[in-house]
């Protein structure tokens, strides 16, 4: 039953993959993920510009989060498959690890908020602002040089 389990688990997470990267989301990070992380960053920030002008209205909020949390949902599934991709014998033990870690950085995140909040949107917006940049700038300076490099001859 453990042996079907993971048969089933590593199908799902390697189809997953190859879908992603048939509809070019994925494609070695390149295009999809800086896209989407320009999007990501772009909302964030666009959330901060609005929380700083004193716009209160839920829309000021709920807009930029949408596409925040949108394009997240492109580079989620590629990150999971980057992820696991190395590791195929210990995928569980990848995909495990990488959940924990996300839930254990947006505990950290939660509680940052929380102890920053000052009754504005401002350390809301700040953080999402924050983490699109730093999501972009991985992808600029880090992930996408190392795949240049990996695909020259």
């Amino acid at each position: 039953a453990e042996a079907e389990l993971e048969v089933t688990l590593r199908e799902a997470v390697l189809g997953s993959e190859r879908q992603a990267m048939r509809n070019g989301f994925c494609r070695r990070s390149q295009e999809g993920m800086t896209a989407a992380d320009e999007y990501v960053a772009g909302a964030g920030v666009a959330m901060l510009v609005l929380a700083w002008a004193g716009v209160h209205h839920w829309l000021a909020v709920a807009i930029p989060q949408f596409v925040y949390m949108a394009s997240h949902g492109i580079n989620f599934p590629c990150a999971m498959a980057g992820t696991v991709r190395p590791f195929p014998q210990q995928a569980g033990a990848a995909a495990g690890l990488f959940g924990f870690l996300s839930m254990a950085v947006a505990a950290l995140v939660g509680v940052w908020i929380g102890a920053s909040h000052d009754g504005t949107t401002v350390p809301l917006a700040a953080t999402v602002a924050g983490a699109g940049l730093v999501s972009l700038g991985t992808v600029a300076l880090w992930i996408r040089p190392r795949l240049r490099t990996a695909a020259e001859p």
